[in-house]
C-alpha cells in the first residue's frame, strides 16, 4: 500500500508523463482526418485542449514535489520537445501550448516534499477529472478504430496505431485506478517492462511504415529496433511478437 506522500507524488508524476502522451495522441488523430470527418477532427482538438489543461495543472501542483529520478530521466520532456512542438504546429496548423513545456523544463524536485491536506485533495480531484476524461477519450478512440476497421472512415493513422494509442490510454486509466486503490502501478515490474517493450516495438514498426521505401538504411534501423524489443515481449505474448516480427 502507498502512503500519503506516494499518493500525491506518484499521480503527479504519472499525469505529467501520460497527459503529454494523450494530448499528442489527440494531435495524431486531429491531423489524420480528412474533410469528410471534420467533426471527428474537432472532437480530437477538444481532447487535445483538455489534456493540455490537465497537464498544466499537474505541472503547477508537482513543481517542488516530484522526485529527482523522474525529473532527470527525460521522460517528461527533453531538449528536443519544444523544437518538435513548433515544427508540428508549423506543419499541421494545430496550436500547441508550448508554455507548458517551458514550465516543465524549469521544474525542480524535492527529496522530502511537504504534503498538505489541501494538496492531497487537489491531487484527488485531478485524478477524478482525468479519469473521467480518459473514459471519454477511450470511447472516442474505440469508435474511430471500429469505424476504420468497418471501412466506414479513412484516416492517415494505421488501425494498428489506433489500437496502440487506445492501449496506452487504457494503461493510464488502469494506473490511476491502482493509485486510488492504494497500490503502486509499477509493483509488477515484469508486466510493466513487457508493456513498454511491446509499445516500443510498435513504435519501431510505425516508424518503418512512415519511411520512404527508398530509405533502406533507416528502414533497417527501424527493423533492428523492432527485433530488439520483440525479445522483451516474446516470452509473454508469443503470438503478438510473431505476428509483428514476421513483417520485417
Amino acid at each position: 500500500m502507498i502512503n500519503q506522500q506516494q499518493y500525491v507524488v506518484r499521480p503527479l508524476e504519472l499525469h505529467m508523463f501520460f497527459c503529454r502522451i494523450m494530448k499528442e495522441h489527440a494531435i495524431f488523430l486531429q491531423a489524420g482526418f480528412t474533410p469528410a470527418n471534420a467533426y471527428f477532427s474537432k472532437i480530437a482538438g477538444q481532447y487535445k485542449e483538455h489534456f493540455e489543461a490537465a497537464l498544466h495543472e499537474a505541472v503547477m501542483l508537482g513543481n517542488g514535489i516530484i522526485g529527482q529520478d523522474v525529473l532527470s530521466s527525460d521522460e517528461l520532456v527533453t531538449k528536443y520537445t519544444q523544437h518538435n512542438e513548433q515544427k508540428t504546429q508549423d506543419y499541421t496548423g494545430i496550436q500547441i501550448d508550448q508554455n507548458i513545456t517551458s514550465m516543465e523544463l524549469n521544474l525542480h524536485s524535492a527529496a522530502h516534499p511537504q504534503i498538505s491536506r489541501e494538496l492531497e485533495q487537489k491531487v484527488k480531484t485531478l485524478n477524478s477529472d482525468i479519469s473521467t476524461l480518459l473514459d471519454g477519450f477511450i470511447e472516442f478512440k474505440s469508435r474511430i478504430l471500429d469505424e476504420v476497421l468497418a471501412c466506414n472512415m479513412f484516416t492517415a493513422n494505421y488501425p494498428t496505431l489506433l489500437h496502440h494509442i487506445l492501449h496506452e490510454a487504457e494503461m493510464y486509466k488502469s494506473s490511476i485506478n491502482a493509485l486510488e486503490a492504494g497500490h503502486n502501478p509499477s509493483d509488477n515490474a515484469k508486466d510493466t517492462q513487457i508493456f513498454w517493450d511491446h509499445i516500443m516495438l510498435e513504435h519501431a514498426v510505425f516508424i518503418r511504415g512512415l519511411l520512404d521505401p527508398a530509405e533502406n538504411e533507416l528502414i533497417n534501423t527501424a527493423n533492428n529496433f523492432a527485433t530488439e524489443y520483440t525479445k522483451g515481449v516474446s516470452a509473454i505474448n508469443q503470438t503478438t511478437a510473431n505476428r509483428l516480427h514476421s513483417t520485417f
